[in-house]
């Protein structure tokens, strides 16, 4: 370079070796080197920015390392500079930026790539500055100070150092954002145009250098003719942009015409490549309208998407490979019957595929969805083979008949006729017909042969003389030139069949008596029972029914149970309804109001259930309704008593809270301010004399120091107020009881001003609880023994074929359950449960007293094994006005062994539950109802028996109303609802005990002790 311009300072040695270190860990790191290449390296480009350091730092701090003189010093010794062999500043820096983005090339983090490129970036800059300026003739731009300038052939070097650095990774950018771009060869151009302007106004400036322009005239000069060529450059690529786009436009034009009138589904891919040059997808670039309906997407949302990444399934499978070896070696690509599930459609399909390349990195794909003719011909072929199948192994007999002889019959009629299918061909067919329906055959095969078609059943005799009936269908047989060649028939023998007709006629004369028995039953009935419609339709009703709601019959056939609802009951019998015929539950039971034929309201006991048909669909609902209206009235007035007696006990409680009792008002130093005159009679003087004392005069000395820190605790804002109870002296000397309750008065800085004391005279009161401490010892003694007697008489179970198990578990008090069960005779076991209304001794001895009149045989043995009866009798000697005003609940159960049914009857008592375990392991609870009054409620109540059928492994829970109404730990009491469900749920294991049941009910107790006393009898039969 220095030949060709002398003013030009050289290429120094040191940058010479930094070049050659640089081409040589490029070259090490290029392609896919070894690891100890790619360490090799990067050892080499430490080095050179090691050496490039060491030069920036001289610069920098003024301490020159002697390194000018190492190579060819004797000629830089020649050189006019102070530091000869010694590189520029702005060639050590490009240098090292270029050393970091070499080293960068192969580290593969994200930060490494940025640092990578800007490095990169930032080392070609310099020397295309440097370029730049040489050709321009701009020489302070790469001279520094005293060094020699930045060399041509360093800046040139350094530049094609850069280029190669870029295209060692053409997997980064910008190589390969140029490399995904369709308009390389544009971009390709404008670079030229954009690197060539330079060296064009340099070439330029020299030709009028040498005709004479002076320098700034020369630059100006050269600047122009530059814009011109680069203009008319620009406007020619321009022109030919133009001219091409609208080819290209014409083109596609052409080819989105063809594609879109295509009727399979076609699309352009473009292979994409890997740094290696291996095709590792495709790009959507152009589909047709068939393609996109097929697919369902639009085409924008198609095109410049990837295959595999709308179709990854087809990243693994062979067909893949196809279409690069179709885009390798040019071959089209047919396959038919390709299998392929469809990420799109969400379903296998079967293809016929055709692919093709249109350029080096084009591939043409058609396809064509033959799933229905894939699906047909496997339909046919499996057809046919099942109609081979079918003809040689039917169980029905397939016959071809001609002229009244057998052509050919199918191997199945050995096992209808007893002779094997050789035995019948060329054999007349009258062979196989009983003589008597001869001539009925005869005419009914006549109009198969005139063309008609038969379905008939009909009697043959085999060889054997077994008689066998058929069902036949016969029609023409036709050939394969459609000429009528006879007869084709198939026989089915269906003795099983007629038998079944015949005994399903049978059924039908005994269902018919059957629904006679029911629907007498039905009418019969006391409780008002009644047939209806899913939609509510009465469909049939009883007397009973008819008399509830004061209709007859026929009236109230037409309406409906909606009509007869009260309006505030429907929403709640509408989901019941819609429950049940959900099956979501199989029975329902409420307590609802009815309209009466005269308008009045009725109560009611509904019971729900369904009745449904062989498949199980819901037919008709069943409606029983109890009438409980005198027993709701009956509720109301209890409920209207209880009312009055809570009024009048607010009212005692607000003249208990209203009673005068000493007050005061005390200063912060105890001294009384004001006072009334209980407090006067509290302490026995008169109103002056008491304000000039204080409370701590009037206080007993044990109590003094408890009573100054509760008053220290509110003087200095701990608490607000505090009670307790303590003693005065009184005037004349002797000590009183005080219930002390002390709150304060502050001001607006919360200090205490007064104190409102209010002191209740509790000295009779302690007095007499310490009175009452003794008498209640005393009383709580007896009451144990009294529950221990009551306890002691209690049976303690019964074992055999009918296991019985009990417990009392007495509350606090004394209360009034009792139980017993035993056999009345061989037959028949009793089992009872009594709770007497209230607490305490008269209870208890009313329960024994029912237990002793039961136990000792009272009644008769006939009496006792109606369960109605016994209620009617204790009903009859027990009226609560004789007896204290109490009444008390039963349930009372007779189980006869050798029928195995309970008759029970319920007197207010909790309804019983039977548990029964399926065949599937499942336990249901099943509730044993009743809707009759306490006993000794009233002198008219009349009481009902009812029955339940018990099965082998029942087991029956009877309880009092203490346990299924504990109060919990949350202060609520426990449903009825959630103590079935608990019940429920303890009975599905099949070791249960009523232990279990009694603990359950403990944990949820709040102490863990009953509030009120109950008894529970486990009955477990064989």
């Amino acid at each position: 370079m220095t030949r060709i311009h002398p003013a030009w300072p050289p290429i120094t040695p040191w940058a010479a070796l930094w070049l050659a270190g640089l081409s040589a860990a490029i070259l090490l790191q290029s392609g896919h080197p070894p690891p100890p290449r790619v360490w090799a390296g990067r050892a080499i480009t430490a080095l050179v920015a090691g050496t490039t350091l060491t030069v920036v730092v001289g610069y920098g701090t003024g301490r020159l390392l002697e390194i000018d003189r190492i190579w060819f010093g004797y000629t830089l010794g020649e050189m006019h500079s102070d530091y000869p062999g010694r590189p520029a500043v702005s060639t050590a820096v490009a240098t090292f930026l270029l050393s970091c983005a070499v080293a960068f090339t192969l580290v593969e983090q994200r930060a490494a790539r940025s640092v990578w490129l800007a490095c990169l970036a930032a080392g070609a800059a310099t020397p295309w500055v440097a370029v730049l300026a040489y050709l321009l003739d701009s020489m302070d731009l790469v001279e520094a100070g005293e060094a020699a300038g930045m060399a041509m052939a360093t800046a040139l070097g350094l530049l094609l150092l850069a280029w190669a650095t870029l295209l060692t990774r053409p997997d980064r950018n910008p190589v390969s954002w140029f490399l995904a771009q369709p308009n390389r060869v544009g971009l390709i151009r404008l670079g030229f145009v954009f690197v060539g302007f330079p060296f064009i106004v340099a070439l330029a400036r020299y030709a009028f250098l040498i005709l004479g322009s002076d320098p700034d005239t020369a630059l100006a000069q050269s600047a122009v003719v530059g814009i011109v060529i680069a203009a008319g450059i620009g406007f020619g690529l321009v022109g030919r942009e133009q001219r091409l786009l609208a080819d290209v436009a014409a083109d596609r034009t052409l080819l989105r015409a063809t594609l879109d009138g295509m009727l399979d589904p076609q699309a352009l891919l473009e292979a994409i490549r890997d740094p290696a040059g291996r095709v590792i997808d495709f790009r959507y670039l152009m589909v047709n309208s068939a393609a996109c309906a097929y697919l369902g997407v639009p085409e924008t949302h198609l095109v410049g998407c990837n295959l595999l990444q709308l179709s990854p399934g087809i990243g693994g499978s062979d067909i893949f490979g196809r279409y690069v070896q179709c885009l390798a070696d040019g071959e089209p690509l047919i396959l038919s019957g390709w299998p392929h599930y469809s990420e799109f459609l969400a379903t296998a399909r079967y293809y016929d595929i055709r692919a093709t390349r249109a350029g080096p990195d084009l591939l043409i794909l058609s396809w064509t969805d033959v799933t229905g003719r894939v699906d047909n011909a496997r339909l046919l072929a499996a057809s046919e083979r099942r109609y081979r199948l079918l003809a040689e192994n039917a169980a029905d007999v397939v016959c071809h008949v001609r002229d009244g002889t057998w052509v050919w019959v199918s191997p199945s009629i050995e096992s209808v006729l007893d002779a094997p299918a050789e035995h019948w061909r060329g054999r007349s067919v009258g062979e196989v017909v009983l003589p008597e329906d001869f001539a009925a055959n005869a005419e009914k095969l006549a109009t198969v042969v005139e063309g008609g078609e038969i379905q008939e059943r009909i009697r043959v005799v085999s060889v054997g003389g077994t008689i066998h009936w058929l069902d036949v269908h016969a029609k023409p047989f036709y050939d394969e030139d459609g000429r009528q060649d006879g007869v084709t028939a198939i026989l089915r023998v269906v003795d099983d069949q007629v038998s079944a007709e015949e005994a399903a006629a049978t059924a039908q004369r005994l269902q018919a008596s059957a629904d006679a028995r029911y629907r007498r039953l039905i009418n019969e009935s006391v409780i008002p029972t009644s047939l209806n419609t899913v939609d509510g339709r009465f469909v049939l009703v009883n007397q009973a029914m008819c008399d509830f709601f004061g209709y007859d019959a026929n009236t109230l056939l037409e309406k409906t149970w909606q009509e007869l609802t009260a309006p505030e009951y429907l929403d709640e019998g509408r989901a019941a309804v819609e429950d049940i015929l959900a099956g979501r539950r199989d029975a329902y039971r409420t307590t609802k109001q009815y309209i009466h034929a005269d308008g009045h309201r009725i109560w009611g006991d509904l019971s729900l259930s369904r009745l449904t048909n062989s498949d199980g669909d819901v037919e008709h609902v069943i409606r029983q309704i109890a009438d409980i209206t005198a027993d709701v009235e009956m509720r109301d007035q209890l409920e209207q008593a209880r009312r009055l007696q809570a009024a009048a006990d607010a009212r005692y409680r607000r003249s208990m809270d209203n009673a005068a009792i000493g007050m005061a008002l005390i200063t912060g130093e105890g001294r009384f301010e004001e006072v009334n005159e209980a407090l006067c009679r509290l302490f026995g003087y008169d109103a002056e004399t008491l304000k000039k004392k204080t409370w701590q005069e009037l206080t007993a000395p044990d109590y003094l120091d408890a009573d100054l820190r509760k008053v220290g605790a509110v003087l200095d804002g701990r608490i607000e107020s505090y009670r307790m109870l303590k003693q005065y002296v009184h005037a004349d000397g002797h000590l009183i009881w005080g219930d002390l309750s002390v709150s304060c008065v502050r001001d607006v800085h919360g200090r205490v001003e007064h104190f409102i004391s209010q002191i209740a005279d509790i000295t009779a009161a302690v007095e007499a609880n310490e009175r009452n401490a003794l008498l209640n010892q005393r009383i709580t003694a007896e009451l144990e023994a009294a529950a221990a007697y009551v306890q002691s008489i209690l049976p303690a179970g019964l074992t055999g074929d009918v296991r019985v198990s009990s417990r009392y578990l007495p509350s606090q008090e004394l209360g009034g359950d009792c139980f017993d069960y035993s056999w009345i005779d061989d037959d028949h076991l009793m089992a009872y449960l009594i709770d007497v209304s209230g607490h305490g001794i008269e209870p208890a001895l009313l329960a024994v007293s029912l237990q002793n009149m039961l136990r000792s045989r009272a009644f008769t043995t006939e009496t006792l094994l109606v369960p109605e009866e016994v209620l009617c009798e204790l009903n009859q000697h027990f009226q609560m006005e004789q007896h204290g005003e109490h009444y008390f609940t039963m349930w009372y159960g007779v189980y006869e062994r050798s029928t195995r049914m309970m008759r029970y009857a319920n007197a207010g008592a909790p309804t019983a539950y039977a548990f029964n375990t399926g065949a599937d392991g499942h336990t249901t609870a099943t509730e044993l109802p009743s809707n009759s009054l306490p006993v000794g409620a009233f002198p008219d109540t009349r009481f009902q028996t009812d029955s339940y059928a018990v099965p082998p492994g029942c087991r029956m829970l009877i309880y009092s109303d203490g346990a299924s109404e504990q109060v919990l730990a949350d202060g609520s009491h426990l449903s009825s609802t959630n103590f079935k469900d608990l019940t429920s749920r303890l009975a599905a294991s099949s070791d249960w005990s009523i232990d279990d049941l009694v603990d359950e009910l403990r944990s949820l107790t709040p102490g863990g002790f009953f509030e009120d006393d109950f008894s529970l009898i486990q009955l477990t039969f064989d």
